[in-house]
């Protein structure tokens, strides 16, 4: 079942669905958290986050949530977000989590030109920045059918990893103003490829009995999904590499071999061009045997 559809992202003849690829993951992948019988891959997922203060943050224990609801794409007097979640605590305490989801784009800001130079705190909701803009909703509780009244809130800001973040995040404070601070402690940044590092570690321990099966099923089906998209973490070869170990005599030589990969910083990467500074940056190189 696509929540995406059910909220009219996706027409019925499935025309759009190209252009709708943000929303159709969005709705793949919080729906299958609402649908799990705990909220504990979407806790573990959030609290992979960051914020610009280099912090994590701090949510609560799954044990601790009594329940967990989910709306999709609501209504909010500054523009419409991807998600809002609202936990509901035992000790009766509430928290507000908005999710604004990318895929391939980045935030869908209004460019402020010269007509728009003396842009003040109180006419930005119509111009500008798109986090600032629903951190100020949330913020406010300025949202449709949803009581967000006296509950922590967070904006989560979710893409996938090769993103600036940090430039993204500070462009948002800034158009804030007086709650610049807080928007510094309040949104987060998390990568699509923490999703499915965490459904990978709650499957090892999620049992196949009949009590489980059903959250295992979905779990499995999401990172297989995630997986498809290529939004996971580099794991390692799946054959056998050797090592050069003489790269900088006969860097010629090894540029003509398949499959060439070099470690700089623990990270691999396909070496496909050389450049005149690269042996100076490299730790290591491997190719494939053929």
């Amino acid at each position: 079942m696509s929540i995406a559809e059910i909220h009219g992202k996706i027409s019925s003849s499935g025309s759009n669905i190209s252009d709708r690829l943000e929303d159709l993951l969005t709705s793949d992948v919080f729906g299958t958290f609402k649908y799990l019988v705990d909220p504990t891959a979407l806790l573990k997922f959030l609290e992979k986050g960051i914020n610009l203060k280099q912090e994590t943050p701090k949510l609560p224990n799954p044990n601790e949530v009594k329940d967990t609801e989910y709306h999709f794409w609501p209504q909010t007097a500054n523009g419409i977000p991807d998600v809002i979640i609202v936990l509901r605590l035992k000790n009766e305490e509430r928290i507000a989590i908005m999710i604004e989801a990318k895929y391939f784009s980045g935030p869908s800001d209004v460019e402020i030109g010269e007509e728009n130079k003396d842009i003040t705190e109180k006419s930005f909701e119509t111009t500008g920045n798109q986090l600032a803009k629903y951190f100020k909703a949330i913020w406010d509780g300025q949202i449709k059918k949803i009581d967000i009244k006296n509950t922590k809130k967070f904006l989560f800001y979710v893409t996938c990893s090769n993103v600036d973040y940090n430039n993204t995040l500070t462009d948002a404070c800034k158009e804030l103003y007086n709650l610049e601070e807080e928007g510094k402690k309040r949104i987060f940044w998390v990568s699509w490829n923490k999703a499915t590092e965490v459904l990978e570690e709650l499957l090892k321990s999620v049992r196949k009995d009949k009590n489980q099966l059903s959250s295992y099923l979905l779990m499995e089906d999401l990172k297989e999904l995630l997986n498809k998209k290529g939004l996971y973490n580099f794991k390692g070869f799946n054959y056998i590499l050797k090592e050069y170990n003489s790269f900088e005599k006969d860097a010629n030589d090894l540029l003509l071999k398949d499959n060439i990969f070099y470690q700089n910083v623990g990270y691999w990467n396909w070496l496909t061009v050389y450049e005149n500074n690269i042996w100076s940056k490299v730790e290591k190189i491997f190719y494939k045997e053929v």
